[in-house]
């Protein structure tokens, strides 16, 4: 098996990321038979299919965290336990990233299960060496740039002082340590400050990558923003070194992997202070909008998180309508609250496609923007609001109706516009009713309303129209689209005098 240090991959698509989804479980499940166990090769078919659909377009390249499975910017698998083989076993044995090419047989994919077919437990078991090992061609392992322990102390004998080379030496060799991970940095920025090779600034520069990535593993906020504020520093200076280790270092951070990585560390603490978070999300910027948006949707420290959100601005919010779609039921509630304290057009219109199930008071909010948008979303919450229980939503959306609206509002006359119903709205309620049909009326609801206006039966014809009857008759005459005012036009033309009475009050457009 050969390894590859680049971790780029084609950007993914939503069929492909479904795909990868289902490969990573398929795998998770099948490594927890015993080895030569039959119900594996149940397992190695549909393992086969999986990785032909994810494999499609060419070959897909992902990322590791020790919780999580990423396909570019895109979380396709999670375990909240690190020991688990996939992906938090190989990404403590230097695995970063996982390459996957087209055209896996059986075979292949057996000797790739069977080869994470262990204990997770037992920490003499190296999986990546296994893998190493394996029968098959189609998966390349994606190694951390410095994956050898031996070739980054070399860079810690570097630094000049005594003091600094333990500092770099402890870092290396502690790598959940924060506090040690944040004296190794330090460190190795003051090497920074030497006249170095370009040799020996490469490999400062990939030992601090390395670190920097493993400090935001840790979940350490306050380390991660030291460095980030030191580095920040560094790239102002005319030093060229000091200059390249500053962005390196920032440029580490600001990598999607270690990002989620970060959030997950900071998930397992027992609380959080927003402050320090929005400080470190603020030194990340827009590559922080979408892992922690993901984050957002399962973290338990979702009020911290919430507070720490405003720093990320409208990114943070596109990215959160955008996920939003896609969540399942519960994240969808978890993020439904955070895009209604928000409060924006598309925020709202985002949960809109929810209108049934949320609460009044939302339902309210989400109607009366119909005033003012054209958004479909809005719209569709509008008219659907017609047939809610409350009549306080009812009333609100009557008021939102929209010419554009008419269609939509003559499919549903039938069953909001009949007497029976009308008896049991309050009076302001069929006041609204009516000014809405006027307003919005076209030639299908004018239809409608001349055929409740006529009545029904040949006797219809020498009876004076009801009280409900001379409503849809008033409602007519107000009608000012062209369209209906034709409809309005041919009924009175055949319409008895007492109908005609009621439709030839001259019409004022205005």
């Amino acid at each position: 098996m050969s390894v590859s240090s680049n971790s780029s991959g084609a950007l993914g698509e939503s069929s492909i990321a479904t795909a990868v989804a289902l490969l990573m479980r398929i795998l998770a499940d099948a490594c927890r038979f015993q080895p030569g166990s039959t119900t594996v090769d149940r397992f190695v078919d549909r393992f086969v299919g999986a990785w032909n659909s994810a494999t499609a377009q060419g070959p897909v390249t992902l990322a590791l965290t020790d919780q999580a499975v990423l396909l570019d910017s895109r979380e396709v698998f999670r375990t909240r336990d690190a020991r688990r083989t996939i992906p938090g076993r190989l990404r403590a044995q230097g695995v970063s990233g996982l390459m996957l090419s087209p055209g896996v047989t059986f075979t292949e994919a057996r000797s790739i299960i069977e080869a994470l077919q262990a204990d997770p437990d037992d920490t003499r078991v190296d999986f990546a060496l296994r893998l190493w090992e394996s029968d098959q061609s189609h998966l390349k392992l994606v190694m951390e740039e410095m994956e050898t322990r031996d070739v980054m102390l070399d860079a810690a004998n570097l630094a000049r002082s005594q003091a600094d080379r333990a500092a770099i030496t402890q870092g290396i060799q502690t790598p959940g340590d924060p506090y040690a991970l944040r004296r190794a940095l330090a460190a190795l920025h003051n090497i920074a400050n030497q006249s170095l090779s370009d040799r020996n600034a490469d490999a400062i520069e990939l030992v601090c990558h390395t670190l920097a990535r493993n400090l935001a593993a840790t979940g350490d906020l306050d380390g991660v923003i030291g460095v980030l504020d030191r580095a920040a520093q560094m790239k102002r200076e005319p030093n060229a070194v000091r200059h390249r280790v500053g962005e390196t270092s920032i440029a580490a951070l600001r990598e999607h992997a270690p990002i989620v990585a970060l959030l997950d560390g900071v998930e397992r603490r027992d609380n959080i202070d927003p402050h320090p978070l929005a400080r470190c999300l603020q030194h990340l910027g827009a590559a922080a909008a979408m892992p922690f948006v993901q984050w957002l949707s399962r973290t338990r420290h979702n009020r911290a998180a919430r507070e720490a959100l405003r720093v990320l601005g409208p990114e943070a919010e596109l990215l959160m309508v955008q996920l939003y779609s896609t969540s399942s039921p519960t994240d969808r509630a978890r993020l439904r609250s955070v895009l209604l304290e928000l409060g924006t057009h598309d925020a709202l219109a985002a949960v809109a496609t929810d209108f049934d199930s949320l609460v009044e008071n939302t339902r309210v909010r989400v109607v009366e923007l119909g005033m003012r948008s054209t958004d479909s979303r809005i719209r569709n919450a509008v008219v659907r609001g017609l047939h809610d229980k409350s009549a306080r939503i009812r009333k609100a959306a009557l008021q939102s109706l929209l010419h554009d609206d008419a269609p939509a509002v003559a499919t549903c006359l039938p069953t909001i516009l009949t007497s029976d119903v009308i008896e049991k709205r309050s009076r302001e309620e069929v006041e609204l009713l009516f000014e809405a049909l006027a307003r919005i009326g076209n030639a299908e609801i004018a239809s409608y309303l001349v055929d409740l206006g006529k009545g029904r039966g040949l006797r219809a014809r020498f009876r004076k129209p009801t009280p409900f009857q001379e409503r849809c008759i008033e409602t007519l005459r107000l009608m000012s689209s062209p369209e209906a005012r034709e409809v309005v036009e041919e009924f009175r033309s055949v319409a008895k005098r007492s109908t005609r009475e009621l439709l030839e009050q001259p019409f004022d457009p205005s």
